[in-house]
């Protein structure tokens, strides 16, 4: 199995869908679950995270979004992501590309 450092960064009470695909996404390639959640009520804590809305999801200290840069927010908000249907909700392919990513699978 493939050890990752995962941190799952939310605003208390939203991310929950986020976490499900999380681990959907690790269980099918045979990834080793060791998710750090950390909850983000504070927007001092959420500047000093690089909090960039709810869920920031980071593998091994990248985001899962690292290709769509968005600058961290002070905001407790549920964050947009690019393809995604509903806000807070990041794609499924966009955390496969990310777990790819990080075990080296992603061509680069």
């Amino acid at each position: 199995m493939q050890a990752f450092t995962q941190n799952i960064r939310n605003m208390y009470g939203v991310g929950v869908t986020g976490l499900a695909r999380l681990r959907e996404v690790l269980c099918s390639h045979g990834c080793e679950e060791r998710i750090d959640r950390i909850e983000v009520q504070d927007p001092g804590v959420a500047r000093a995270l690089g909090f960039r809305g709810s869920p920031t999801i980071r593998i091994n200290g990248s985001d899962i979004a690292a290709e769509h840069d968005c600058p961290p927010v002070d905001a407790m908000a549920c964050r947009l992501y690019p393809g995604a249907e509903n806000p807070g909700v990041p794609p499924v392919e966009m955390i496969r590309q990310a777990v790819r990513r990080a075990c080296g699978e992603d061509g680069h």
